[in-house]
């Protein structure tokens, strides 16, 4: 079990044109598909953004029990967001896990 906060510098660059609203859609349509529940604490931040273009500070999934699908739906917001940081602590990642 890993317990850490990921640094990161985003090279993907967000569609100026979607909006956040666009990117929340995306998600749960993800995760309704795969049949994975969305993340309620990565929700409530993503809802709170007005603007795609510029990078979130820290995107905190802290104590979110975080399992091989639900990291690959993940995919789909780290994608189209950057952030500065990408807190993971106590997220119940292992090794293959972490290989994405």
């Amino acid at each position: 079990m890993y317990t850490c906060i990921v640094t990161c510098v985003c090279v993907c660059v967000a569609d100026p044109n979607e909006r956040a609203k666009d990117m929340i859609n995306a998600y749960q349509r993800e995760c309704s598909t795969t049949r994975v529940k969305p993340v309620t604490k990565l929700l409530e931040q993503l809802e709170r953004l007005d603007d795609l273009s510029t990078p979130i500070d820290n995107l905190d999934l802290k104590g979110v029990k975080l399992d091989n699908a639900s990291c690959e739906v993940l995919e789909t917001v780290l994608s189209r967001v950057q952030t500065n940081t990408l807190d993971l602590e106590k997220t119940n990642l292992e090794d293959e896990v972490m290989q994405l």
